[in-house]
């Protein structure tokens, strides 16, 4: 199915930003649908230009966005606005399941100036409004959970003018994401520095990770201290700048295995691995498997 995507939320990143086309340009929605059978799924710290709504139908996953931590549960969800750095993680080590729904406002924003697009959209295509990240129970909104179980079966089953459909639930669902207050202004005064800097770490480490880095030459790339940067990184993402360094060179060496025939040597070695031992304990502490298991998927 074109806009259902059944397999792990891979992220294409290019300097950190995702780069992935949700959908279709002339249809920008797409359905991500991720059950966490093994308990160690992750999605590392990137941002986009779309809106995304994160469910989880069961299990525990925590969401840190613009370095504020979010614990979703079973019948929780959360909105992340476009440009908002956040990123996923299993904690629990417990099976997890969770819906993704991204989306471009252009969807449902209407190209006509109208009073329509005037009250209900302009401050947020002007980012002068935005959604808030907080937890939303459905047990309490009861009118979501129904709006979105609509749009994935749609998704799923792909009926009779489901284009349609979907598009009016989606305006159904900002509807009653507006009625629910879960929306605020965003002040001109609240400067995000911290954020500047960790999206500028990332994007060097995206251009770099084949290389071997460390603090001071990242300090240097980014105009700040290294303790400030280790400071700024880790309450941003919930990681080490290294731990995302290696999650990084796991990422792409996953992508290598899967789409090339090359030795893992080759690719531990490409990747910015210069210890064959140590890429495969780092790279099955993140994947939890071994990495000629994952060639072998």
């Amino acid at each position: 199915m074109d806009n259902c995507d059944k397999t792990q939320y891979r992220i294409m990143i290019k300097s950190g930003k995702e780069v992935t086309e949700h959908g279709k340009k002339d249809f920008p929605i797409k359905l991500y649908d991720h059950f966490d059978q093994k308990c160690v799924y992750r999605v590392e710290a990137h941002w986009h230009d779309e809106y995304e709504v994160i469910w989880v139908t069961q299990g525990c996953l925590k969401v840190i966005v613009d370095g504020e931590s979010v614990y979703l549960k079973a019948h929780q969800l959360m909105i992340v606005n476009p440009q908002q750095l956040h990123s996923i993680v299993n904690e629990s080590r417990e099976p997890s399941h969770h819906y993704a729904v991204v989306w471009d406002s252009a969807l449902i924003a209407n190209k006509v100036n109208d009073l329509i697009e005037d009250k209900y959209f302009n401050e947020f295509l002007f980012s002068q409004r935005r959604f808030k990240n907080i937890v939303i129970e459905l047990s309490a909104y009861a009118a979501c959970q129904v709006c979105l179980a609509h749009i994935i079966e749609l998704f799923k089953h792909q009926p009779e003018c489901w284009e349609l459909h979907i598009k009016i639930r989606m305006l159904n669902l900002w509807a009653l994401f507006l009625e629910g207050s879960f929306h605020e202004l965003v002040s001109e005064h609240r400067v995000k520095t911290n954020l500047s800097i960790v999206k500028s770490i990332i994007s060097f480490i995206h251009s770099h990770y084949e290389q071997e880095l460390d603090l001071d030459e990242i300090a240097r790339a980014t105009n700040i201290s290294k303790e400030y940067a280790c400071r700024a990184f880790k309450k941003s993402t919930g990681l080490t700048i290294f731990q995302y360094i290696n999650q990084t060179r796991i990422r792409n060496a996953c992508y290598l295995l899967s789409t090339t025939d090359r030795k893992i040597s080759d690719i531990a070695f490409s990747t910015g691995f210069n210890n064959l031992s140590y890429f495969s304990k780092v790279f099955r502490e993140i994947k939890g498997m071994s990495p000629k298991e994952v060639r072998g998927v």
